[in-house]
């Protein structure tokens, strides 16, 4: 019995399945002896890259060097290898550019701060967070304005954003994010159907100036579990990108699982 190729696996976040696949068709095409598979589960794509021409130390190093390639071409959608979390890619991120931050959930009811936290060495990262489900809590215990939630709803970017900025000017930290949507079964309209997650992100300036912020929209599909799953990781996610220097608006909404 022959022993099973050399295969690595890279996690990637915030991308389509189909989507990674055309990006690395470049490193599968110009490399026959490998052999690349893609899946989905709760959210996180992994790439299998196997080398089909053996188990051989030679073997290995190549499928390293490949998996190396395809990272580079992935980018920062690409977090890790092996058992590596979403959320100790950005603890160690965290870590590696001194920075400190903060969380502001409605929807996802503390999911976000548990991700975190469940990485051993967060608490020298991880500040606090607010669980902040009811509107009149939002506004004392954030600043979030009355007049915002009435005007555009709670579930807004509006809203997302003056989470984001009160979570970060009432703490230590030097960066926030803020989770506002409708997890279901109940609760969605047609502008805003359930799965409608809105999140706001804020850093610190030097100096005293106001925090710099944005905010983005994703629909999730699935269960409430689901779609609180989904919500709490693209903030987890959208925290990489930000420390990455990359644009929130290049997240996608990801997906359940394959198929």
């Amino acid at each position: 019995m022959h022993p099973p190729p050399a295969t690595i696996s890279i996690h990637v976040f915030g991308i389509d399945p189909g989507r990674v696949t055309t990006m690395l068709a470049p490193l599968t095409e110009a490399n026959p002896e490998l052999s690349l598979t893609v899946t989905c589960e709760a959210g996180v794509v992994t790439v299998h890259v196997r080398n089909l021409e053996g188990s051989s130390a030679q073997a290995h190093r190549h499928a390293d060097q490949a998996a190396t390639q395809a990272e580079r071409l992935l980018g920062p959608f690409a977090f890790g290898r092996g058992s590596r979390t979403i959320q100790e890619s950005l603890v160690r991120l965290l870590k590696e550019n001194s920075r400190c931050v903060v969380t502001a959930e409605s929807c996802t009811g503390g999911l976000v701060g548990k991700m975190i936290t469940d990485v051993p060495g967060s608490s020298a990262v991880y500040e606090g967070g607010w669980i902040v489900y009811a509107d009149a809590t939002k506004a004392s215990q954030l600043g979030v304005l009355t007049a915002d939630i009435e005007e555009h709803g709670v579930v807004s970017g509006p809203v997302a954003t003056a989470m984001a900025k009160g979570a970060l000017v009432r703490s230590g930290a030097d960066l926030s994010v803020s989770v506002t949507g409708i997890a279901g079964p109940e609760g969605g309209t047609d502008d805003k159907p359930v799965g409608t997650v809105w999140f706001g992100v804020a850093q610190k300036t030097a100096g005293a100036g106001d925090p710099i912020s944005g905010c983005v929209c994703l629909h999730f599909q699935g269960s409430r579990d689901a779609v609180r799953d989904l919500a709490a990781k693209t903030a987890v996610g959208l925290l990489r990108f930000t420390l990455l220097g990359v644009c929130l608006e290049t997240m996608a909404a990801p997906e359940p699982r394959s198929g």
